[in-house]
């Protein structure tokens, strides 16, 4: 039996000759400090549920066939799910050139988080989101976003999709440095803005100017999880 702790989850697969399933059980607060004794309870294999030790039967417990869950496991080496950001597999770099929406953690000067939804583009290197003619209460130039990037530039971007069925769940989380894309960079500037309204119809109907905001977010570690 092999096992991993990630996030609370449980992850666990057992072997028999050429079987194997996997269980995601989910509830746990801590990691086990040593290999978890399961207890498999209910014959129908859509309503068993896994008793872990002497604690609590998990109702979130999964039961998954080895076929199913391999792309999961597999994503996430060591299940700590960490990547260096040029080890992404197409199919994760396709879901991230796709995905419409992210949300975008900053901390601002005395490490109090902030997120926000973003509009934001992938271009298979870094990520870019701008400060678009959305309704806000501040100038651009006074968003708690930009004031954050700019004396804390540690930040995180997060994208994810989510479906009823639990088995379609995936999310990406970025780990990185932001920066506030100068007007100098002319170039770069230009080529994200066209990118962006490319990717976005109300960018292109005059949502963001030539003069908005850019900030890139340079990766320096990404995780995630899902069938990809």
């Amino acid at each position: 039996m092999n096992w991993r702790f990630f996030d609370n989850y449980l992850f666990v697969q057992v072997s028999k000759g050429k079987s194997r399933k996997c269980w995601i059980v989910s509830g746990f607060r801590t990691r086990p400090e040593s290999s978890p004794e399961l207890t498999v309870e209910g014959q129908n294999p859509e309503r068993q549920t896994v008793r872990v030790g002497n604690g609590p039967i998990s109702l979130a417990a999964m039961a998954l066939t080895w076929e199913r869950i391999e792309p999961t496991i597999r994503g996430a080496t060591g299940f700590d799910m960490s990547r260096n950001p040029n080890q992404l597999s197409p199919s994760i770099r396709t879901r991230l050139q796709e995905a419409r929406v992210a949300r975008f953690a900053t901390l601002d000067g005395e490490n109090r988080p902030h997120i926000v939804p973003v509009c934001f583009l992938y271009d298979g290197s870094v990520f870019y989101t701008g400060i678009d003619k959305k309704p806000k209460r501040l100038a651009p130039e006074k968003l708690a976003r930009l004031r954050h990037v700019r004396a804390m530039p540690q930040v995180a971007l997060l994208i994810d999709e989510y479906y009823e069925e639990w088995r379609r769940l995936w999310f990406v989380l970025v780990r990185g440095t932001a920066k506030l894309v100068p007007k100098s960079a002319t170039r770069e500037r230009a080529r994200v803005i066209h990118l962006l309204r490319k990717k976005y119809p109300q960018y292109a109907a005059g949502m963001l100017p030539d003069d908005a905001p850019i900030i890139r977010i340079t990766p320096e570690r990404i995780a995630f999880w899902g069938k990809f």
